[in-house]
């Protein structure tokens, strides 16, 4: 079911009924959005066909379109608890976070307090010795638009929970870090950094001598009136948090952060975000709505097709119409945020399962953008006494650790650093995944063991080795 709010009336909570991509090969046929006639109706369907399918326990959508706005919500979201989704219920929105970091810099830049020039040196305490290759600088700008050459993760990061893998890594953990590398050769080209946005994060706390929730807090959510966007959740919040899943059926953990809060800690709800959403596609002339122009704009180019990035936010060029947009996971949530400001048309999607709900996100600002339906993968049966086969460690040329195993009649792999995942057997040797946009392949058969492991479908195709360890 749906609901619409038209100019932007106070929304009231509601409940509606049952509201989610990896790898499908059908498509919902395009629907025909209207400037003035909003199909409502097919969104809420396709949503709908999503959560039954199986793509996600549940699915919230908040739509603006032409200062109307459209609410949908189906599915549970909680375990044990047959309470239905609404635009109260709170998810993790994951790497959504880095851009209200970097709105923050863009309001400091604003307001004259910082520039996207100012080097990231001048910001660190004297203990940390970070050297820049061949003279290069890195900038705040280098740190919002992911083309400072640090890496996605740092070297250093090691889960002692992979089920909850940013909990334990420290603000010293950074520093050390920063104190082993010198900037790669391709400082300036750009390479997504989880460990980037967060020194920015934590560069900006220091700066203004407070925490990350209490500055977001201060430049953003009271500005905006979102009550709901928090990192560490009131008793009442809590009761309104929906339980994180990787598939539906299999919960996982809550994620929780130290150093990393500014790359993906944030918690919210529909209510929240959709307000978030306004003021990207109306940005007034305060202060923070001049921030939010500023993050708006073109910084720099980046390494996927059609695509540049602003501060933080990236930006979608296939089609006639720019797209804004970002997309967020965690353990047992995804996310995605994205506008069209010239046709004054934009989307929240919040979902508690690992697969991808981008390609909703894009179809319904722009419906050349296709759906992927998502359907159960057909598997094969095949008992552990035939997995043993493929059971053991991998070794990397990276030097990381895969394990294969199997447990409860399922069969997994543990990928060292990033945690468990569940593969399902297909046809020959071949293994694939519900959350990962790869399949698992073997060869070298040799004394009833497979010797190599492959990543399929990553380009590079990536090997590992059988190894024994202790």
């Amino acid at each position: 079911m749906y609901r619409t709010i038209k100019k932007d009336k106070i929304m009231k909570q509601s409940n509606y009924k049952y509201l989610i991509v990896f790898f499908s090969v059908f498509t919902i046929p395009s629907i025909l959005l209207s400037q003035t006639i909003f199909p409502i109706k097919n969104i809420d369907n396709i949503v709908k066909k999503e959560v039954d399918n199986g793509r996600s326990p549940s699915i919230v959508v908040g739509i603006i379109d032409n200062h109307n706005q459209y609410i949908i919500c189906h599915g549970n979201p909680f375990d044990k608890n047959e309470q239905k989704a609404d635009n109260n219920t709170i998810f993790e929105i994951g790497s959504i976070t880095k851009i209200f970091t970097t709105t923050i810099l863009a309001n400091m830049i604003v307001n004259g307090e910082l520039k996207l020039t100012d080097p990231v040196s001048m910001f660190l305490p004297d203990s940390v010795k970070f050297i820049e290759k061949d003279g290069k600088t890195i900038t705040l700008k280098h740190l919002a638009t992911h083309t400072s050459g640090l890496p996605r993760f740092p070297e250093n990061f090691i889960p002692k929970d992979s089920q909850n893998p940013y909990k334990d890594y420290t603000l010293n953990d950074i520093y050390q870090f920063l104190n082993t590398i010198t900037v790669k050769e391709n400082q300036g080209i750009g390479e997504y950094s989880n460990i980037g946005m967060a020194l920015l994060a934590n560069i900006l706390c220091d700066i203004n001598k407070t925490d990350f929730e209490t500055l977001i807090i201060e430049r953003i959510c009271d500005p905006l009136d979102m009550q709901n966007t928090v990192i560490n959740l009131t008793k009442e919040q809590q009761e309104q948090f929906a339980t994180p899943y990787t598939v539906p059926g299999k919960i996982t953990k809550h994620w929780d952060f130290q150093a990393i809060e500014g790359a993906g800690a944030i918690k919210s709800n529909l209510v929240d975000m959709l307000k978030f959403l306004k003021a990207q596609l109306s940005p007034d002339n305060s202060s923070l709505g001049k921030a939010i122009k500023l993050a708006h704009g073109f910084q720099d180019s980046t390494s996927m097709k059609n695509t540049s990035i602003g501060l933080g936010w990236f930006i979608n060029h296939q089609y006639d119409n720019n797209i804004i947009w970002h997309n967020g996971a965690t353990g047992g949530f995804k996310s995605y945020i994205g506008f069209d400001v010239k046709n004054q048309r934009g989307v929240v999607i919040l979902s508690n399962s690992t697969r991808s709900v981008n390609d909703i996100g894009f179809h319904i600002i722009n419906t050349n953008f296709k759906i992927k339906e998502f359907r159960k993968k057909e598997v094969l049966e095949l008992s552990a006494k035939d997995f043993l086969q493929f059971e053991g460690y991998y070794l990397m040329e990276t030097g990381d650790t895969m394990r294969i195993y199997s447990k409860d009649r399922k069969f997994y792999l543990n990928a060292e650093n990033q945690g468990e995942f569940e593969i399902y057997p297909q046809k020959g040797d071949v293994f694939i995944f519900d959350q990962l946009p790869f399949k698992l392949g073997f060869e070298d058969f040799v004394n009833s063991r497979f010797q190599t492991l492959i990543l399929l479908d990553n380009n590079s195709n990536p090997k590992a080795k059988r190894t024994i360890r202790e």
